[in-house]
C-alpha cells in the first residue's frame, strides 16, 4: 500500500464524517479522464482512499491535488485571454 492511500475498514464506511467523492467528479473538477485519474492513484501519484477495490477521494485529497496540479475547472480561476 502506498504512503499516502488510506484502506478503509471492512464496509467500506469512512471512520469520520468526510464525504467521499467519486473518481468520475473528480476527474471532471480536474478536466481529467477518470482513467487517467485512477491510473495517477494506482501509481500512488496522488492521494485517494480505497474503498474494496475502488477508489475514492476525500476533500482533502482534491486540496492536495490542487496544490499539485492547479485549480480545479470551474473554480473561478480562469484563463485572462482575451481581456484587455
Amino acid at each position: 500500500m502506498h504512503s499516502n492511500e488510506e484502506e478503509l475498514p471492512e464496509g467500506g464506511s469512512p471512520t469520520s464524517e468526510e464525504a467521499l467523492i467519486p473518481p468520475e467528479d473528480v476527474a471532471r473538477l480536474f478536466n481529467k479522464s477518470t482513467r487517467w485519474l485512477k491510473d495517477q492513484a494506482r501509481r500512488g501519484r496522488i492521494p485517494h482512499r480505497r474503498v474494496g477495490r475502488s477508489y475514492a477521494f476525500a476533500a482533502e485529497d482534491i486540496a492536495a491535488m490542487r496544490e499539485q496540479f492547479g485549480r480545479p475547472v470551474g473554480s473561478g480561476a480562469g484563463s485572462r485571454r482575451g481581456r484587455a
